[in-house]
């Protein structure tokens, strides 16, 4: 807990590097539903433009929301997550600055969120968790934010929640 504090005061600006950030999201969905009883499905196409990331730092907000999403399906289900390019025009209720972003959507079946937590999801120390700290959320949409991006969520009690993950993105399609 400590340490998630200091890391989120003192921002720690580790190296950014351009990525297609569509090997991440699929890694990370292999892994966080090892024995969960979850299945993933993932959609990210060819020419998903790069984005200039931490890649530790995503890599820790991308789990976090996955393995939220599998905590959500105590039953099962199926995590669909997909990345797409999209364009920010200011038409957008997303409060970001106009341009090109990869939106990467991770959606569950779990129970949802309940109305009334949904404005409180992303404040420091709440959760509904028992053995929560309320960082997890917190801290993500921190690091979003400081890669100029943005998390936004939509829910339905007992149908589950999406997740949508704005980053900007670059100009270049990857190579590899």
């Amino acid at each position: 807990l400590n340490q998630q504090l200091y890391d989120f005061s003192k921002f720690k600006k580790e190296y950014k590097k351009s990525i297609n950030i569509g090997d991440i999201i699929e890694n990370i969905a292999e892994i966080s539903v090892v024995n969960s009883g979850v299945k993933y499905e993932v959609s990210i196409p060819e020419d998903l433009w790069n984005v200039n990331i931490n890649e530790g730092q995503i890599w820790q907000v991308m789990s976090n929301l996955v393995i939220n999403a599998v905590q959500s399906m105590s039953e099962g289900g199926i995590i669909r997550i997909e990345a797409e390019n999209t364009v920010i025009n200011g038409k957008n209720p997303v409060p970001v600055e106009k341009g090109k972003y990869v939106k990467i959507s991770i959606k569950d079946q779990g129970t949802g969120i309940p109305r009334i937590h949904l404005e409180k999801i992303f404040k420091p120390y709440f959760t509904t968790k028992n053995r929560g700290k309320g960082l997890g959320l917190f801290n993500s949409l921190a690091i979003i934010k400081d890669h100029k991006g943005y998390i936004t969520v939509e829910s339905e009690l007992n149908k589950g929640s999406t997740f949508h993950v704005y980053l900007p993105a670059l100009n270049e399609v990857c190579d590899e």
